[in-house]
């Protein structure tokens, strides 16, 4: 996991300014057994368990969603809350960059081979997954939106 990094911007009304900028792009890396434009499996059994997690989310996850992902704040990309995606629901989910955010808990540690499995099976569906722990969210959420809009500025030069 990546570990974000400390900064000194201040959020104006909820959203971070950009903590840079630029342009350019690489080929698409064919390693999906889905391509961009067809749909991720989609278990409707975890329907009703992904709505009461909207419902409930922790404190990080609402850090996250209400200060930095919800309402297309963050570089005007729609995020998806408690998404189920194969056998699996994720914290945050973007459709156009096939890009899935993990906010890991205090008890993640001792879950870390059914993360190993869990991540297999998502990127194997193209996606990149992205991931942060609650005292990161909670303690430098300024140094977790600088890393995260600069994966996000990597995955667009990924797939542009």
């Amino acid at each position: 996991m990546k570990k974000a990094k400390s900064s000194p911007q201040s959020r104006q009304g909820g959203i971070f300014p950009p903590p840079g900028g630029g342009t350019g792009g690489s080929e698409l890396e064919s390693r999906s057994l889905i391509q961009a434009h067809h749909r991720l499996p989609y278990n409707s059994k975890l329907a009703e368990r992904a709505k009461e997690l909207r419902k409930n989310m922790t404190k990080p996850e609402q850090r996250m969603w209400f200060e930095i992902l919800g309402s297309k704040k963050f570089e005007e990309l729609n995020f998806l809350r408690q998404r189920p995606i194969d056998n699996y629901i994720v914290d945050f989910y973007c459709a156009e960059l096939k890009l899935v955010i993990e906010i890991d808990g205090d008890s993640h540690a001792e879950k870390e081979k059914y993360d190993e499995i869990r991540t297999d099976v998502l990127e194997n569906y193209g996606l990149k997954i992205i991931r942060y722990e609650n005292r990161e969210i909670m303690n430098n959420l300024a140094g977790v939106y600088e890393d995260l809009y600069e994966q996000v500025f990597q995955r667009k030069k990924e797939l542009s």
